[in-house]
């Protein structure tokens, strides 16, 4: 069962790398506008990641 977590952690971890690569590559190289939505929904899905690693 180990396994199992640590498959669905590994895939959870590689999505939200691609997420965050792929909106700053928007931003900083097909100079997608950085408005305040996207950064505060941007933060919010770091801290969110954060606060799990610190919590669990």
């Amino acid at each position: 069962m180990n396994w199992l977590i640590l498959i669905i952690a590994g895939l959870c971890e590689t999505a939200f790398a691609f997420c965050l690569g792929k909106t700053k590559l928007g931003i900083f190289v097909f100079h997608e506008p950085a408005t305040f939505w996207r950064v505060f929904f941007l933060s919010t899905l770091i801290l969110s990641i954060v606060g799990l690693k610190y919590v669990g």
